[in-house]
């Protein structure tokens, strides 16, 4: 009697190990493998066996379980290693620093994540823009309150609130008007 070692797949192409198969003499030409069964040897480190659509035979395929990062939006996708079929050109395994994911760029010669200069300085422009936009907004209730108080005393001293506060608030338009050129 002969004996034949058998590795084992689920019906998705995963290993699942190996077995000894007794064959008999009754037919020296043809032995029947059982269902996700292989005399091929488990695939090496980086493949899937992948059972073709007519089964009868196993291809070896690249293994594309893990983690990737899309190479635009930085968004995380799993794969498992049932997805070998899935589409991986946008991705890349390189783990973008997300503390700086919005101002970093996919650098497809070095396959790395590399600062944009240009999305560094729009970055850059866009926070300057909010710190005068949230100062204007503190400039404007500052002199409703310095407005009612002189329109209730008519003092010089509210008045003159009312000037700097107005002086400041050209000069923070100016320097918003400056940046949005």
């Amino acid at each position: 009697m002969k004996k034949r070692i058998e590795y084992v797949y689920n019906d998705k192409g995963i290993f699942s190990g190996t077995k000894e198969n007794i064959l008999t003499d009754r037919d020296t030409k043809f032995f029947l493998l059982p269902f996700c069964t292989t005399e091929e040897p488990k695939p090496q480190k980086g493949k899937v066996a992948v059972i073709n659509e007519d089964k009868t035979s196993w291809n070896y395929v690249e293994d594309k379980s893990g983690e990737w990062f899309h190479k635009e939006t930085k968004e995380l996708l799993t794969l498992t290693e049932n997805d070998f079929d899935k589409d991986i050109s946008e991705y890349t395994r390189a783990v973008p620093e997300f503390e700086k994911s919005d101002v970093l760029s996919y650098d497809k010669k070095t396959d790395s994540w590399k600062e944009d200069a240009e999305k560094k300085k729009a970055k850059e422009i866009s926070e300057a823009k909010n710190k005068i936009l949230y100062s204007l907004n503190e400039i404007d209730v500052k002199s409703i309150r310095a407005h009612r108080a002189y329109t209730i005393n008519k003092s010089d001293e509210e008045y003159k609130k009312l000037l700097e506060y107005e002086e400041s608030a050209k000069s923070l338009r100016n320097k918003l008007k400056e940046l949005e050129k």
